[in-house]
């Protein structure tokens, strides 16, 4: 069936990946994307199709378009699918979103993005918590660039931060962690504002949770 131009009119209520995949790479409609992905992903580790989002999310990054690039990852990294892969797998993903992180913590414009990205390490972190000891990987050094932007505070990536801390009980952060606490309540901040937000409270509550999780390593 096609439309009066000529063009061709595709269901995504095909199941067909291959189809799916050249929906995906051909179109624009960030709604028509989500849901050919739905449907492509997730899959068992090892099939073709991750072959083709990693490289996908690469084609995203080269271009800077982090908002699709991370989009992707988060779909890469779901949980159920990273406890099916084996280690040297998800190290080459966790390479990507280091690459990643990387690429967006220095830019205001990138903040979602890098929140994203770091929500999709903590769940590589989460089921294969012996990358956390890689040279590249800071916490300490994401928790100093936190406290320094006191102006534009971004709680998502920061929720992200604690959940992969209180995974591998990182204690050598205590002292940080209760230095950002301190600085939260109240002073500088408008807590109405962020209260109406629901991130107020709630981040201060995640702060004091993941401080005495770890001091009960």
């Amino acid at each position: 069936m096609k439309k009066p131009d000529g063009t061709k009119i595709v269901s995504l209520n095909t199941e067909n990946p291959d189809i799916l995949m050249d929906i995906f790479d051909k179109t624009n409609v960030a709604e028509v994307m989500k849901k050919c992905l739905e449907k492509i992903y997730p899959l068992w580790a090892g099939d073709y199709r991750e072959e083709w989002l990693i490289q996908r999310i690469n084609d995203y990054v080269a271009v800077e378009n982090f908002e699709i690039a991370t989009d992707l990852l988060q779909r890469l990294t779901l949980a159920k699918i990273d406890s099916e892969r084996t280690d040297e797998q998800e190290k080459r993903i966790f390479d990507l979103t280091l690459e990643i992180i990387n690429l967006t913590r220095q830019k205001y414009d990138f903040r979602e993005s890098f929140g994203k990205a770091l929500n999709a390490l903590s769940t590589i972190i989460r089921y294969h918590p012996s990358l956390y000891n890689d040279k590249r990987l800071s916490m300490k050094d994401f928790l100093i660039k936190y406290q320094e932007s006191m102006s534009s505070k971004d709680y998502k990536a920061l929720s992200a931060i604690l959940r992969i801390i209180v995974e591998v009980k990182d204690s050598s952060l205590t002292e940080d962690l209760e230095k950002i606490l301190q600085t939260e309540t109240p002073v500088g901040l408008n807590p109405d504002y962020l209260d109406e937000h629901g991130e107020y409270y709630n981040i201060i509550g995640r702060l004091t949770t993941t401080i005495i999780a770890i001091k009960e390593k």
